[in-house]
């Protein structure tokens, strides 16, 4: 779950491959400290 948010795939999208909710989807990754990285559009 980590991965997949952290390469650009939505909480929304996280949970539908799970079969979980977004809310678990964010819980877990703010329980992690996960952040998603930032890429520069240049």
């Amino acid at each position: 779950m980590i991965d997949l948010y952290k390469s650009g795939t939505t909480a929304k999208q996280v949970a539908e491959k799970f079969g979980v909710s977004v809310r678990s989807v964010t819980r877990l990754l703010h329980q992690y400290g996960v952040r998603r990285e930032h890429r520069s559009n240049a």
